[in-house]
């Protein structure tokens, strides 16, 4: 693991600390995560939140494994 992201700062802290992760981002850094280089981005959102994620992820040419479902809607 390479890289985390989250909105919530002190998860980052503790996360980045116990399992060792160089870098850390906030949602609004996410575009930053995927531009400085990650193969992999495993999506473990809200269920609304995945769509917008996935295709960003996708757009970026970056592999992405997303928790079911894709979209809340069609």
């Amino acid at each position: 693991m390479v890289a985390l992201v989250s909105g919530d700062p002190a998860k980052l802290k503790a996360l980045r600390r116990k399992y060792k992760v160089p870098r850390t981002y906030s949602y609004e850094q996410f575009a930053d995560c995927l531009a400085e280089g990650v193969d992999a981005v495993y999506i473990a959102l809200p269920n609304a939140m995945h769509r917008a994620y996935v295709e960003g992820t996708a757009r970026a040419g970056v592999h992405v494994l997303c928790e079911k479902p894709m979209a809340v809607t069609k």
